[in-house]
């Protein structure tokens, strides 16, 4: 008898470890409330919504909503302190998923709080798998979820497209309808970075397009900004409107950017963005304890990389942000690379360097350049020269073509600089600074993105200064001139690399 209540027990317990191991026995979530995640140290990791990496555990958890609505799924509790999770959310048949949904780090700007979290608009009748995994941590631990029907849903985590395209001043979003297929939809852009909740704002709203998506752009935008933006749904027919959903973002918009341009991967905020519009290939930050250590150019810090392949030729792309060029105008190019291998000796690997229209493989028509990378021991220097054919708005790419590889090999890239042909210092001056409006009637604003000025002279056609401030080393700064009489004066600005002079109308 006690061997077979041994064995009965025994049997009880492998169907309760195996339960929630594999998508097919996935937990269901009957109801609001807070659930446990158990030890992650057996189950099935199903690769949708992150990379291949080896050795990964996972626990599944299911639910089917019965009506549209909003659920949330969050591991950002406070009995959590210190672990670190990582959640998808995954659609479809357990033998073909789709990624639905997925978060890593709740907060990307805390080095503390490494807990995952998402809000979802879902359907009803699908059902929802969720796939907590041991990436980082198999500790276990405790989420929420919770669901709210609603009919005003929001767009989903992954609805907004890479901007179709950006000018200095504007840039046209793209973005997949939400459920229900509301008719109008907000979109709130801000070229300042602080938590949401100290920012102000600018709300521009639209008519949805038919189909399934809409494209719309948002102009008079700050003069080549990092731009961040969130989309609501707006519910019911305009004016009146039933309601507004959950904002979701912040997505990113880089406008476009004149000579000169430089990226070292260093862009402080938004840590999920540091790469200033530069996309494509990955990114890593190395330091004295990471492996490689140190590999960034100068040594610690970050770097992009891509990688070849041990099967076929390499097709990898990078791109950088939107610079605005002129016909004829001649760009350098100039960027660092250095071969990484855990063991034996690196493979050498290609790069090509083109030009085109679009961060889009098919419209980077113009091939630069060829370069061959075969050093690990340091950053090795790669230039070259672009000249424009046409105004406008270009992107360059940086295509790994590396041919099959006999040994796993990484290419580390960093420090990219686009130059013009050299300046005079008052070209070079001018170029940075803008100054507007002008005309102008009560004050002008000077602003740049790299100068420092320390300060400001209005002087009138008869060689006299009719106004002069100082400064301390500032980007951007307004000058009052109401009290300037009407007319056509000429501006002195020094800033640190020299003296430079533009014209002023006065009205």
């Amino acid at each position: 008898m006690k061997k077979i209540i041994l064995t009965l027990n025994l049997l009880l317990c492998n169907l309760l470890f195996a339960q929630g191991d594999t998508c097919a026995t996935a937990t269901v979530l009957p109801t609001n409330g807070t659930y446990v995640c158990p030890l992650i140290i057996t189950g099935t990791y199903q690769q949708v919504c992150f990379g291949a990496v080896t050795g990964i555990n996972a626990k599944w958890f299911q639910f089917t909503p019965s009506s549209n609505g909003v659920a949330s799924i969050s591991s950002n509790l406070e009995s959590n302190n210190g672990i670190n999770t990582r959640l998808s959310i995954l659609t479809g048949s357990c033998s073909a998923l789709s990624c639905f949904a997925a978060n890593d780090d709740f907060d990307p700007l805390s080095i503390t709080n490494r807990l995952s979290s998402v809000d979802i608009a879902v359907e009803a009748g699908i059902t929802y798998y969720i796939q907590w995994d041991s990436r980082w941590d198999d500790s276990g631990f405790e989420f929420t979820y919770t669901f709210q029907p609603s009919d005003c849903l929001p767009i989903n985590q992954f609805a907004v497209s890479t901007p179709i395209t950006t000018t200095s001043t504007s840039s046209t979003l793209r973005w997949n309808h939400a459920i229900g297929n509301p008719e109008n939809y907000a979109v709130e852009w801000t070229a300042d970075f602080e938590p949401a909740q100290t920012i102000n704002f600018t709300p521009v709203y639209f008519t949805a397009d038919s189909g399934t998506f809409s494209v719309k752009t948002i102009s008079d935008l700050p003069t080549g900004e990092n731009i961040s933006y969130f989309i609501s749904s707006l519910c019911g027919t305009a004016p009146n409107y039933t309601g507004q959903s959950i904002k979701k973002g912040p997505y990113i918009t880089f406008l476009a950017k004149n000579l000169p341009y430089n990226l070292t991967f260093e862009e402080e905020w938004p840590i999920n963005v540091f790469t200033d519009g530069f996309t494509g290939f990955q990114t890593f930050e190395s330091s004295a304890n990471s492996n490689p250590s140190n590999y960034a150019d100068g040594g610690p810090g970050r770097s992009a990389y891509t990688f070849n392949s041990l099967t076929t030729v390499s097709n990898a792309w990078g791109f950088s942000r939107a610079i605005n060029l002129t016909a004829g105008q001649q760009v350098n190019i100039s960027f660092k690379s250095r071969l990484f291998a855990f063991s034996g000796s690196p493979s050498p690997m290609s790069l090509r360097v083109t030009a085109g229209l679009s961060q889009n493989p098919s419209q980077q028509n113009i091939i630069i350049d060829n370069f061959s990378m075969t050093s690990s021991n340091a950053y090795t220097t790669h230039t070259t020269s672009f000249s424009a054919p046409t105004t406008g708005v270009y992107y360059f790419g940086f295509q790994n073509n590396s041919a099959q590889g006999n040994n796993q090999t990484f290419a580390f890239l960093d420090t990219f600089s686009f130059t013009s042909n050299p300046l005079t210092t008052n070209e070079f001056l001018s170029e940075q600074l803008q100054i507007s409006p002008n005309p102008a009637t009560e004050s002008i604003q000077f602003s740049n993105s790299q100068l420092r000025i320390s300060q400001i002279e209005i002087i009138d056609m008869n060689g006299r200064v009719v106004k002069k401030v100082s400064l301390q080393n500032s980007l951007n700064t307004t000058l009052n001139i109401a009290e300037i009489a009407d007319g056509i004066y000429g501006i002195r600005i020094t800033a640190e690399v020299g003296t430079a002079s533009q014209k002023l109308v006065k009205m």
